[in-house]
């Protein structure tokens, strides 16, 4: 129990926390907010002993990439983790933390109530950029709006048949 208390005194922990506690992710009512640097490897480090850490950081660098300094590459465990979520994937635990844990925060962190965007790459026709334009100048809509349009009239098209 000494050992841990000790290490809950470092100031790599009490920076991460301060700085989680500044973006107002995490509450404390012993360590006070913290505007300044904290690096990726440190908030990893401080996640050791506290939990909370490790369920935010997957979040985090989905959604508000710049709250941790990055120096070097960022760890294959976690960039795994975050690709899984970016491609839809099944998600995996990430450093003892179930993915319901770390998941919940994905919509809590940055723009709240959104989930990041799903990557997919499609290659259209000729014809069908043709068309996009056309139905893009004639709405004004956006090219992703167009095609979200079409989707959801699909989509109803296809229930209304079942």
């Amino acid at each position: 129990m000494l050992n841990r208390d000790i290490k809950r005194n470092d100031p790599r922990f009490i920076k991460t926390i301060g700085k989680l506690v500044a973006a107002h992710l995490l509450e404390s009512n012993t360590i006070k907010p913290f505007k300044g640097n904290v690096t990726l490897q440190d908030a990893l480090w401080a996640g050791q002993f506290e939990p909370r850490i490790l369920e935010l950081i997957p979040a985090i660098m989905l959604k508000k990439k710049n709250l941790f300094q990055l120096k070097g590459l960022c760890p294959e465990d976690l960039a795994d983790v975050i690709k899984r979520v970016v491609h839809g994937e099944e998600a995996i635990p990430f450093r003892s933390v179930e993915p319901r844990l770390y998941l919940r925060w994905v919509e809590r962190v940055g723009h709240k109530g959104k989930s990041p965007a799903l990557l997919k790459t499609f290659r259209f026709s000729n014809e069908d950029v043709k068309l996009l334009n056309e139905l893009k100048s004639k709405t004004a809509l956006k090219e992703i709006e167009i095609i979200r349009t079409a989707l959801e009239l699909f989509y109803q098209k296809a229930n209304y048949r079942i």
